[in-house]
């Protein structure tokens, strides 16, 4: 998953959490088999080219473990931006006033088959993914290798980009020796870059040349080394492979080798969450990772005494809460939203829907604590709503705009019952839990209040459409992906487009698609009338922190104050881990920032590297 660019204030140097290659135990002959689950759909299937498509192995569980990019993305939130852990990368920094971006390797990498992993292979690596049209979307002018572990990568543009870090240092690497032969001639890769950054109508002279790139593109997506093929540079390499899970050895050749206990890893391909569930409750995985409902959890650690530990870590995950249809009356009330905010008791949301991992919304809004500590001072947060609850100011701002109690339930000012229909997916109880809390603080204030259940692909189309009153389930950012995330909230859904191109112009949004039809423009107390899509796009490129702190004030105020979208709760990273098979389990916090998303797979790269988790 893409991840969001640590940030840099007034510094050029990005900070790197990159471990040393020293050992917290003396090297050992690494023993055991450790057994965990990829999430459904996360197997690889035939496809093993990491420049395949997206269900090639490097977008599986596997990737992380024996695929290394130049860094993997973290999950802290420090000072406004985010770190990064080196795995094939050692530091990275900006220079040259931000036009170009230097990344040292590791001294002495190697692949899996023993031979040098040099800085040729990221430039290589880099060349295809340019092919593909990587050099354009991510502003790349060049990319080169002054010395064997030094790449420079040569930007379009010297503004910062909160986004430009991760584009780069999160890819994965491939050996130079098994894909040059995609990379077109010096002379070809040069006009390619000319036209890829031309009108369409401009790029017509150069159609022999287009031509060529596109069927050298569609030979490089057809490629597949098979797993047998594979040189990767992981911890782990994949020994055996079947639909139902896939076997890793450790890989000697590792950066890290020396601090890897474990010998084995065995990645079951979960067919169904009721089936992980199963598995968790039944004592079959050494480590998982997700928000369990109450039920589940204690089924889990009740089975599995004393083996199994929990842990609820910082920083928060998720967002959990509602979406109100701008498009559905009487939604696009502002009295409407605002007294649904402070009718619905947050923390009894949370309870019922996530005891174990929940944390209750201090103020709802898309940012999490974290992150609105990263961005705003203490003077700024204090302007917030925290909308307690308060069902008297509820109750006068319904009045407001016409609606009125009679014998204990709400009618509209056209005289009908005034009922809500919050829908939900299937596949997630953490979602369906909130939809049906919320449903039950509405009902309870005499707003009759359902919800009804979608599956994924119906819940899909129905949000693109816009065919929906109020949604439940997820609602902004990833901690780690705030610049993604605003685009989603404001640039992604509104009618006002789907984003802006390079020089500010905006791009429409699909014809028929409004999705959650978010206004073009809105006037907040404090701040003035603003363009949220258009803020969110200048997030990404605002060259200074001062700059991006005075954005994302404007955005969370917009927030808050149209309670856009409406955060009842955040859920906190979750981890499992047993002792039965392994011990020296890093549960502390500090170690818990390093991990990109959660899962035992990213917990388990990690931890071995840095000497942690061996056979008891």
């Amino acid at each position: 998953m893409v991840g969001m660019a640590g940030l840099l204030g007034l510094s050029l140097m990005a900070t790197s959490m990159s471990p040393t290659a020293s050992t917290r135990h003396p090297a050992v002959k690494a023993s055991g088999t450790f057994t965990t689950y990829a999430p459904t759909g996360y197997l690889p299937s035939a496809d093993w080219n990491v420049f395949g498509e997206t269900a090639s192995t490097c977008n599986t569980a596997v990737g992380v473990l024996s695929f290394s990019p130049l860094a993997i993305i973290s999950n802290t939130a420090r000072d406004g931006g985010q770190y990064f852990y080196g795995q094939l990368a050692s530091s990275w920094r900006y220079t040259n006033g931000f036009k170009d971006f230097v990344v040292h390797l590791r001294p002495n990498l190697k692949w899996n088959n023993g031979t040098a992993l040099t800085s040729k292979d990221v430039v290589a690596s880099w060349d295809l993914y340019g092919l593909e049209g990587a050099w354009a979307g991510d502003k790349i002018a060049n990319v080169y290798a002054p010395n064997k572990t030094t790449v420079v990568f040569v930007r379009q543009e010297n503004t910062y980009s909160q986004a430009f870090e991760d584009q780069v240092l999160t890819p994965y690497i491939a050996p130079a020796a098994l894909y040059q032969k995609f990379i077109p001639t010096a002379a070809v890769f040069t006009q390619m870059m000319a036209d890829y950054n031309l009108p369409t109508a401009k790029q017509k002279p150069y159609k022999k040349i287009l031509d060529e790139l596109a069927a050298d593109a569609k030979k490089l997506v057809a490629y597949n080394p098979g797993n047998a093929g594979l040189v990767t540079a992981g911890p782990y390499n994949v020994s055996a492979f079947s639909p139902g899970e896939v076997l890793l050895k450790k890989n000697p050749d590792n950066w890290a080798a020396a601090n890897v206990h474990v010998e084995s890893v065995v990645l079951r391909n979960s067919v169904s969450t009721e089936a992980t569930q199963n598995a968790a409750v039944g004592g079959q995985l050494d480590a998982y990772g997700y928000q369990p409902t109450t039920p589940l959890y204690n089924a889990i650690m009740e089975r599995n005494k004393p083996y199994v530990h929990y842990v609820k870590s910082k920083p928060f995950l998720t967002t959990n809460g509602i979406i109100f249809n701008f498009a559905d009356w009487p939604y696009n009330l502002l009295a409407v939203r605002q007294a649904f905010a402070y009718i619905i008791n947050r923390n009894a949301v949370m309870q019922l829907s996530d005891p174990i991992a929940g944390v209750p919304a201090p103020i709802p809004m898309g940012a999490d604590p974290d992150y609105m500590k990263a961005y705003l001072t203490p003077s700024q947060i204090a302007t917030l709503n925290p909308y307690k609850r308060n069902l008297a100011k509820a109750t006068k701002l319904l009045e407001s705009v016409g609606f009125k109690k009679k014998n204990g339930t709400w009618y509209t000012p056209k005289g009908t019952p005034f009922d809500v229909t919050i829908i939900s997916i299937t596949t997630l109880a953490s979602w369906d839990l909130t939809g049906s809390a919320t449903a039950n603080e509405l009902t309870q204030f005499g707003i009759p209040s359902k919800l009804e259940l979608r599956d994924v692909g119906s819940f899909g189309t129905e949000l693109l459409k816009g065919e929906y009153p109020v949604y439940a389930g997820y609602t902004a950012m990833w901690p780690f992906q705030v610049y993604g995330s605003l685009g989603n909230i404001f640039a992604g859904w509104g009618d006002g487009g789907i984003g802006y191109t390079p020089s500010g112009t905006l791009i429409p949004a699909p014809v028929g698609q409004k999705g959650f039809d978010l206004p073009l423009t809105a006037t907040v107390p404090g701040i003035g009338t603003i363009d949220p899509s258009k803020l969110a796009w200048q997030f990404e490129s605002a060259p200074t922190k001062a700059e991006q702190d005075a954005i994302m004030y404007k955005l969370l105020k917009f927030m808050n104050y149209e309670v856009y979208p409406f955060v009842e709760y955040y859920q906190n990273q979750s981890f499992f881990y047993s002792t039965k098979n392994f011990v020296d389990w890093p549960t502390h916090r500090s170690f818990m920032d390093l991990i990109g998303d959660g899962s035992a797979n990213y917990f388990l790269t990690v931890a071995e590297e840095q000497g942690y988790v061996r056979p008891r």
